[in-house]
């Protein structure tokens, strides 16, 4: 799928596959939305705080703030890979209960975030590839936005 980021509103993430929705995830909580619009699943703290951690780091990360990673509160991180051109490095949740959820998030690139993997339990990962950045000022002038995406972030 895709990605669209709203400074202040969240991630809004399009999948494609396996079945069509959009995800909304924001620090509130994460938002799903079934090919309608409708909404089919919310979560606002229900799964430990995790999905709130999840929506402040993405936004971090799709802010470009990668010195901040490095200072969060709540993770110890690890450099993996360093040179010149490029890096990587993981994070890994210091709050048992998050732990459980997400054990450790892998965030990579060079001038700019190329990749970020989220672990999950059980050995499951989401990976996320920024191949193509689009931006816009405002929610409200963002010609790039779909009716449909333009309205999850309402």
């Amino acid at each position: 799928g895709d990605f669209v980021f709203v400074k202040g509103k969240g991630i809004l993430w399009n999948v494609k596959m396996p079945y069509p929705k959009a995800v909304l995830i924001s620090s509130a909580g994460i938002k799903v939305l079934n090919a309608d619009d409708e909404e089919t699943t919310s979560s606002n703290g229900s799964f430990g705080g995790y999905e709130r951690v999840l929506g402040q780091i993405l936004e971090k990360v799709l802010n470009g703030s990668v010195d901040v990673i490095d200072s969060m509160d709540g993770f110890y991180t690890e450099i993996l890979l360093k040179s010149e051109s490029i890096w990587k490095k993981k994070m890994v949740p210091k709050d048992e209960t998050i732990k459980q959820f997400i054990p450790a998030i892998i965030i990579e690139g060079g001038d700019f975030i190329t990749r970020v993997e989220i672990q999950k339990a059980k050995g499951e990962w989401d990976e996320l590839l920024f191949i193509e950045h689009q931006s816009c000022g405002s929610l409200q002038h963002c010609v790039i936005l779909a009716d449909s995406e333009r309205k999850a972030f309402e």
